[in-house]
């Protein structure tokens, strides 16, 4: 989000917990890689099966914010107090289902709550395979995040991200 953007949703909210689930930046990148090469795709009428190394390339190539933590979250911290602000590993939602949902109610205020299966994948990605070329490029983005959250957060967080 862009930083009028974060500071005109504070001015709006007010003191509202913010939740920032964090995802492993590798993850991350080729989560976003897959979906808007899919899109480039159907527009061409393809299948992402049927895209070439080039496009997968080329698409790598085209940076988003999705990941770019090291944009992102120092954005909110000037914009948001700290207290409001709460980091959650992604890959908690797998490992520690039930207690990343009771911290995430501690950090907003919410009562504890006895969730049904919060372990269940409801939505699992398309299984589709990236080129090591444009894995490559990810990679090197990644790298560069991964560090970021290691001195920001600590190591043991960035392990709950996968």
């Amino acid at each position: 989000m862009p930083e009028e953007g974060i500071s005109r949703l504070y001015a709006e909210l007010g003191n509202v917990p913010i939740i920032f689930l964090i995802r492993d930046p590798l993850s991350r990148e080729m989560s976003s890689l897959k979906m808007r090469l899919t899109r480039r795709c159907a527009a061409a009428g393809l299948s992402p099966d049927h895209a070439d190394d080039q496009m997968w390339i080329n698409t790598a190539k085209q940076s988003t914010l999705r990941g770019a933590y090291s944009i992102s979250i120092p954005r909110w911290e000037r914009n948001v107090p700290t207290r409001l602000v709460g980091y959650f590993g992604f890959g908690r939602i797998k490992n520690q289902p039930d207690q990343l949902l009771a911290d995430i109610e501690r950090h907003t205020g919410l009562s504890p709550y006895s969730y049904a299966k919060p372990d269940r994948q409801v939505f699992p990605g398309p299984d589709i395979k990236v080129p090591k070329a444009a894995l490559d490029i990810l990679k090197r983005r990644a790298d560069r995040e991964r560090a970021f959250l290691s001195r920001h957060l600590g190591d043991e967080f960035l392990a709950s991200t996968s």
